[in-house]
C-alpha cells in the first residue's frame, strides 16, 4: 500500500475585519493485493498453493481539490464564515487472475462535487459562545465485485448529506470547567450501506455496497 498527499494554502489577514484563505490539495493512494495462498495439495504435505477462485486486486484513488474561505467580523462579537471546496475523485479497480495474470474485471469512475459550509459564531460573553453552521459533505461512489455479489449494482452512486447544527459552548468557575451542548440534523441522499452477499457459484459470503436512499 502506498499513499501520497500534499496540501498548500495561503491565508490573508491584512484587513481589519476580513480574513481570506485559498488552497489546493492532492492525494493518491494505491493498494495492491499481490497474492493469496493457502495450504493445499495432498493431506499433511504442507504444500502451499494459490487459493482457488481468488483474484489479485489493485485499487487506486486519486483526489484533487481546490478550496477557499472568507471570514467577516460583522460585529465585535459576531463572525460569519463562508467556505467552499471543489474536489474530484477518480477511482480505478482492477482484478487479475492470480495464476495467469489475465485481467478479469476493470472499473473506472470519476466523482466531482462542490461542498460549501456556512458558519456563524456569536460571543455572548467572554466565556460563552453560540454558534450555528450549515454544511454539505459527500462520500465518493465505488464498485462491487460482480462475481462475488451478482445481485448488487456494479457501480455505487456517490453519497451526499446536508448537515445543520446549532450549539452553545462555554466555561464556568474561572475556566476550571467547560461545557458544550449541540443539536444537529443530517439530510442524507443515496446513503451507502455495506451488506453481506453470497457467491452463487461457490456459496462463499462476501460484502458489497448498495445505495439505500434517504
Amino acid at each position: 500500500q502506498t499513499d501520497f498527499s500534499q496540501e498548500l494554502r495561503a491565508r490573508f489577514t491584512g484587513l481589519e475585519d476580513w480574513r481570506f484563505t485559498v488552497g489546493g490539495y492532492y492525494y493518491k493512494g494505491t493498494t495492491d493485493q499481490i497474492f493469496q495462498r493457502g495450504v493445499g495439495g495432498p493431506p499433511f504435505t504442507g504444500i502451499v498453493t494459490p487459493l482457488s477462485g481468488q483474484n489479485n486486486t489493485s485499487n487506486t484513488i486519486e483526489n484533487v481539490a481546490l478550496f477557499g474561505s472568507v471570514e467577516w467580523d460583522l460585529l465585535d462579537n459576531l463572525t460569519l464564515t463562508a467556505e467552499a471546496r471543489w474536489a474530484e475523485d477518480e477511482i480505478t479497480v482492477e482484478q487479475r487472475d492470480q495464476v495467469t495474470g489475465e485481467l478479469v474485471q476493470a472499473n473506472n469512475a470519476s466523482f466531482d462535487n462542490v461542498t460549501p459550509r456556512f458558519t456563524a459564531v456569536w460571543s455572548l460573553t467572554d466565556d460563552l459562545n453560540l454558534y450555528g453552521n450549515i454544511a454539505r459533505g459527500t462520500k465518493p461512489g465505488y464498485f462491487n465485485d460482480s462475481e462475488q455479489c451478482p445481485d448488487l449494482p456494479p457501480e455505487v452512486d456517490e453519497e451526499s448529506a446536508w448537515n445543520y447544527e446549532i450549539g452553545l459552548k462555554g466555561s464556568i468557575w474561572d475556566d476550571r470547567a467547560t461545557f458544550a451542548v449541540a443539536g444537529y440534523f443530517l439530510d442524507v441522499e443515496d446513503q451507502q450501506l455495506t451488506t453481506v452477499c453470497e457467491n452463487p457459484a461457490t456459496g462463499a459470503t462476501s460484502s458489497g455496497i448498495s445505495n439505500v436512499g434517504k
